[in-house]
């Protein structure tokens, strides 16, 4: 496998972890882990985080 070609495997599965992230904030969905809740906040930042690290691979990707 090419560079290219894991820049492009990586970026889409980053690219789905950040949209995952973005539906629990625009859903409002609670994720609890045993009796502890998750704040949003942390899918804010997720969501801000695997988007650019998304990016910047498919950006990669082109270049090369």
């Amino acid at each position: 496998m090419t560079n290219k070609t894991l820049h492009k495997i990586s970026g889409t599965i980053f690219a789905f972890i950040a949209i995952a992230h973005f539906a629990r904030v625009l859903f409002l969905w609670e994720i609890l882990f045993e009796t502890v809740s998750i704040p949003m906040w942390v899918s804010g930042v997720g969501t801000a985080f695997f988007g650019m690290l998304a990016i910047i691979l498919f950006w990669k990707s082109r270049k090369e």
